[in-house]
């Protein structure tokens, strides 16, 4: 599957398409029938809600994506895409989704369990290349949620080179890699969706003989 699959490369520089996987809720897909695009908001923000601290962090990556794309947005559409060995790189359909996130559980799960304890499904999303996205290693976002506290192998000033690199448009080498990267969008427009799938559990299901 991976040697049909090239990097992206130029972000911003290029119009061509990439397919962003993001999980929502179906007040999400009830917006974008009713609207045609979905404009998210951090106010109302329910992992937000639950996590002191983090609507500072939210705030910070907001201020950042409009500082860098020259927008106004009120907030940000979180996605999903690959650090691979050659660079970045998208899923071309849900199947090879499911099989990366799944083999990548272990940095995710808490995450991955609230959202799918909340009535959510999962979209593809594709959009012109047209916007610096912003990516960030998972756990460099982890290791940005509050209250931060350095630790090995993370040096003392980690927390503001991720934060200058995010405010630059940058993206740096992490220092405890993922792989699973967040990328940040503008929105979710309905002629941009690709499909609709089910929301599903990191366990592997077990083969049947």
């Amino acid at each position: 599957m991976k040697g049909t699959r090239h990097p992206i490369r130029e972000w911003g520089k290029n119009t061509m398409k990439v397919r962003f996987w993001t999980v929502q809720k179906l007040d999400v897909i009830t917006a974008l029938l009713q609207y045609g695009t979905y404009q998210p908001s951090f106010e109302y923000s329910d992992y937000a809600a639950i996590i002191p601290g983090l609507p500072e962090l939210y705030d910070f990556l907001l201020n950042s994506y409009n500082h860098v794309n020259g927008t106004n947005l009120p907030g940000l559409v979180f996605a999903f895409l690959e650090q691979g060995e050659e660079g970045i790189y998208d899923f071309p359909n849900y199947a090879t989704f499911v099989r990366f996130i799944r083999s990548h559980r272990h940095a995710l799960k808490s995450m991955w369990e609230h959202l799918a304890s909340l009535n959510t499904v999962v979209l593809c999303v594709e959009k012109e290349l047209d916007f610096n996205a912003m990516c960030l290693d998972l756990n460099d976002f982890q290791y940005l949620m509050p209250p931060v506290r350095p630790m090995p192998p993370f040096p003392d000033d980690y927390e503001r080179i991720v934060k200058s690199a995010l405010w630059n448009g940058q993206m740096i080498h992490p220092i405890f890699p993922s792989n699973v990267l967040q990328a940040h969008l503008p929105d979710i427009r309905q002629t941009e969706v690709i499909g609709i799938f089910p929301m599903f559990g990191l366990d592997v299901p077990e083969q049947s003989d």
